[in-house]
């Protein structure tokens, strides 16, 4: 109880101190209409084995697709979506049609369960499997290493440096936990953080130099109760964006449109007498304030990956906008 208190703690300064130093009105959250969250441009990756469009204004989740298997994250490229699945897949579905094309399996024995997924500048796909890095190529299929072994004992999850074409950054289930940055063309490594507060890590995105995890409090991993890991690109210290309320076991993190955290929430409850289910919850990393977006029924009950993607950009048709969950 003492780490979650100094945790609460932590956050009241973290909202003075901010309060101070950002001018009113440089910072807003509103929801569900706004927030570039358009209702058709949300998807979730549920391991129940649905892909999903969740539409804002109904508060109800669409299947775009019954993939099967266990799939787990989700990334947007082009006109499609690109999702993994954990029983060994890497798959390609059009988010219109919900037609579904295999981009490569397990059948060689280098995919293995593929978990965190990130498309890069050269338009290939990171993917960690528990073991490596790869890098699969998402028309042909074709897999190599980036990296393994040296730090990168439990790699879950990726996403790509805005900053620098050749660096990504990987959730790291060590003991304990890290952060470690990887040079996608050498391989090199190097450690950014660990430990502290990051606890069963499961979803990271990167921007610029402001690193975002998704976590919990106590440090065997179990959830009950979840918060959103700040890391400093530069330095690697940590700080709690906000924890606890909706957040019971956050996995998947993507951007809103605005700067707005969306994340995919397991086990999210809306009191604690309610049973326990999955959600989508927005956080303005500023004022550290959680808005429930949508939660999970029929279909949608695990959610683990989501994916934001504008509606409105003229160049979406190029692929140019690009939102990595894991």
């Amino acid at each position: 109880m003492k780490k979650k208190r100094t945790v609460q703690v932590s956050l009241l300064v973290r909202q003075i101190v901010r309060s101070i130093l950002i001018p009113a009105g440089a910072f807003s959250v509103v929801l569900p209409a706004a927030a570039g969250l358009n209702p058709s441009r949300l998807y979730v990756a549920d391991s129940s084995g649905y892909i999903l469009k969740l539409d804002l204004l109904t508060h109800k989740p669409t299947p775009v697709c019954f993939a099967g298997g266990m799939p787990y994250s989700l990334v947007f490229e082009g006109k499609k979506l690109i999702a993994s699945d954990t029983t060994g897949r890497l798959m390609e579905i059009d988010p219109v049609t919900g037609q579904l094309r295999v981009i490569c399996d397990n059948s060689t024995g280098l995919l293995g369960s593929p978990f965190g997924i990130a498309l890069t500048p050269q338009e290939e796909l990171l993917v960690t499997n528990g073991r490596q890095l790869l890098a699969v190529n998402p028309v042909n299929g074709h897999i190599r290493v980036v990296a393994s072994g040296g730090l990168l004992l439990a790699p879950v999850a990726v996403a790509v440096s805005d900053t620098n074409k050749d660096e990504a950054y990987i959730v790291n289930r060590a003991w304990p936990s890290q952060i470690v940055r990887v040079n996608t063309r050498t391989g090199e490594q190097a450690l950014v953080t660990q430990g502290i507060y990051l606890n069963g890590p499961s979803g990271i995105v990167v921007r610029k130099n402001d690193i975002y995890v998704t976590a919990v409090a106590d440090p065997s991993g179990n959830f009950g109760y979840g918060w959103v890991v700040h890391i400093d690109a530069s330095s690697g210290l940590q700080d709690v964006v906000s924890g606890g309320q909706d957040l019971v076991l956050p996995i998947g993190i993507a951007f809103g449109l605005d700067g707005t955290l969306i994340l995919a929430d397991d086990e999210t409850n809306l009191t604690v007498n309610e049973n326990k289910k999955s959600g989508v919850v927005a956080i303005d990393p500023i004022t550290s304030d959680q808005t429930l977006i949508l939660l999970g029924s029929g279909n949608c009950i695990n959610m683990r990956g989501i994916c934001v993607v504008s509606a409105d950009s003229p160049d979406k048709q190029q692929g140019s906008l690009r939102y990595t969950n894991n």
